[in-house]
This record gives structure tokens, sequence and C-alpha cells, in this order.
């Protein structure tokens, strides 16, 4: 007798059919070999069977097949704890039903087998889950292992400006935090990356916590808040790291007076018009010559020194190669090591990371950073 059979093996059944009656040819000589076991004195086996929805009897030849496996206590020889191949469906877009057998000696008060009772639950759901684990599995391995190369890259370029270890293991454990910032934000979103706006923040909250009511320094965050993409997210963190341990070291954030400004502005699908603003027009240019394929997400940092600040500024604070190149004094050796480094990260290593492009200039009181991100940058 059967009871509550699934529509895949009910059109097959009819009292004393064989397992030929109701399953595909292979997982039916399956099943039969394990029943043969059984009956030769073993107690208890365990098969699972992933079945076309299609009943048997309206599939004929290489379509009346299934994928197999057979579990743990199974007695099939050469298959204990290993799964066969398996597809997601039977060739005709109907996705495949798995079902877990389990095959039990009925037997006397004497202990002699009387028959076999096989019992089946449909487990596709679970399955499914199990897949949908291991989809996740390798993608966490995949983040993970572009994360390492991430840090592997900030280590080396860190050490290439760094003189000591002291001054490699402040700068690094900096950069790390910054990108541990980026990553919790990445990883609270379910992995969909970081909304700029809260990578502003974030990256500002460490070096303004200590900036009192009383000193005279406005931050303002305003324009677009897209979501960033996770890779875009990580490494847009770090410029914006670079740009506030500059301010910290030297700028805004260090002198407590003065403006920062971050804006961002989506372009049309054409190359946008440079800002109305005639003195942008110049530091604006570079990176409006760089065709955008779309739309693309302007990101500016824009940093206002008093007058009596900028005119005391080491030329090499400003982080800038134009800096670097107009001879820095001896005194800002270590100011111009760091800004070296922070140059080639934000005019390099950034804009290649997101496939855009960049413009960083220091002059006349004020620091002006430009990013261009790519639409596949961020959603």
């Amino acid at each position: 007798m059967a009871e509550n059979l699934p529509p895949v093996l009910k059109a097959g059944w009819r009292p004393f059919c064989r397992d030929s009656d109701i399953f595909p040819p292979a997982a039916a000589a399956q099943m039969e070999n394990v029943k043969k076991r059984l009956l030769a004195g073993g107690q208890t086996a365990r098969l699972e069977f992933s079945l076309s929805p299609k009943p048997a009897g309206q599939m004929a030849g290489a379509e009346n097949q299934s994928n197999f496996a057979a579990g743990p206590g199974s007695l099939a020889p050469g298959l204990a704890g290993e799964r066969m191949p398996e597809s997601s469906n039977d060739g005709h877009g109907s996705q495949a039903l798995w079902y877990k057998f389990f095959i039990e000696a009925h037997c006397d008060a004497q202990g002699k087998i009387l028959g076999l009772v096989t019992s089946g639950v449909n487990i596709s759901e679970l399955r499914a889950r199990e897949e949908v684990l291991k989809i996740l599995l390798r993608e966490v391995s995949h983040r993970s292992k572009n994360l390492l190369a991430i840090i592997q890259s900030i280590a080396t370029q860190t050490a290439r400006f760094c003189h000591n270890i002291g001054s490699f293991l402040k700068k690094f454990q900096g950069r790390l935090h910054s990108l541990s910032s980026s990553q919790d934000l990445v990883t609270d979103s379910d992995w969909r990356g970081a909304l700029l706006q809260d990578l502003v923040f974030a990256q500002l909250r460490f070096y303004t916590e200590s900036i009192t009511d009383k000193q005279h320094c406005s931050i303002s965050v305003q324009g677009e808040n897209p979501y960033l993409f996770p890779s875009a997210a990580l490494h847009i963190g770090l410029a914006l790291h670079e740009l506030i341990i500059n301010s910290a070291a030297f700028g805004v954030l260090a002198l407590g007076r003065g403006k920062i400004a971050v804006n961002c502005r989506a372009e049309g699908e054409e190359e946008s018009p440079l800002p109305a603003a005639a003195a942008l027009a110049g530091s604006m240019a570079a990176v409006n010559r760089v065709p955008a394929g779309g739309k693309a997400l302007i990101l500016s940092w824009r940093e206002d020194f008093p007058a009596e600040a900028a005119e005391s500024m080491p030329p090499a604070a400003a982080g800038s190669e134009q800096g670097n190149r107009a001879g820095g004094k001896a005194a800002a050796g270590d100011f111009m090591t760091e800004a070296r480094f922070g140059s080639i990260m934000l005019e390099r290593i950034v804009p290649q990371s997101v496939d855009g492009a960049a413009h960083y200039s220091i002059k006349n009181g004020r620091v002006e950073y430009f990013l261009k991100i790519p639409v596949a940058q961020f959603a």
C-alpha cells in the first residue's frame, strides 16, 4: 500500500508495482539494490533523489532520469556520504524536486524481516537553502580575497613612504580603521554597499569628536546620496580618509577654523557642463574631459582655510604633486612623504579602482578634490 504519494510518483503506482514503475531507471535500480541488502539483514537506509516534477510515465529515454545521492546511513556500496551530480531542472524548465527516502526493515517479535517500509520527505526547500548558502559562502570567500588584496596594497604603499616602523604602524592602523568603518557599512547593508553620506560621516566621526562648539569649524555634507557598491565604498572611504587626516594634521580639523564642504551631484547622459562658478572651471576641466559613459557621480571635497593659516602652510602639506614640486622645506619632510602617498591614493589608486577620474589641488587657501564615479559603481 502507499499513502500521500507526491504527484511525481503517484501516476505510476499500483498495488504490487516495482520501483521501476514509479522511479526513473537510475533511481529505481539504486532503490532496489538497497532494498535487497536490507532484506539480507540490514536495518535502515537513507537516500536522496532529485526527481523531475513530470511523472515518470510522461517521460521517455534520457529524459526519464534523476540525480541521486546516498546518505551516510545508506547500505549502497561506494555512495555513502557522496552526492551525485545534480541539476536544478528537468531539462524542460521545471524545477527538480528533492526527496529524502528512509527505508526500514519491518520485523516481527523474533526479529524476522516481514517486509520493508519506505517513507519519503520533500526536502526541496532545504536543498534550495543549502544551494543559496553555498553561493553566499563562495561570495564571502571572493570578497574576503578582494579585501585582503586591498589590505596588502595599502600595506605595501604605506611602507614605501615610511622611514621607520613607528610611522608605518601609525599610518597603517589609521588606514585599516578607515577600511574597517567602510566594511561595517557594507556588511550592515547585506553586502549591497553603503550610502555615500553614511560613508562620509563614518570617516569623519573619529576626527570630529574633538571639535568643540567654541571652535569656528563648519562641515557640510550635501547633494545626492546613492548606494555605492562594496568595492567603490571601500576605495572611496580610503580617499575620504586621506583628505580627513590631511585636514586633521594641518587643515580645518587641526585649526578648528574654516569650512569643509562635501558635495555630490549626478551627471546626465552627456558630459555635464562645468559648475557655474568660474573659479571652478580650471579644477573641473581635467575631470570633465573624461567621458562618463552614461550617468556619473561627481564627488567633491572643498576645504577653505583662514587666510593666515593658508599663508603659513608648508607647500608639501597640500598633499598634491604640485606642492611637492614647489619645494617643501626640510622641516616638512614628513608632510612631503605623507603627501606623496596621499596624492597617489587620491589621484591614481582610487580613480583606477572605480574606473573613474580625479583632480586634486590646493591653491589660494583652498583644498579641492573631485572624483568622477561611473554609474556602474553605484545604484
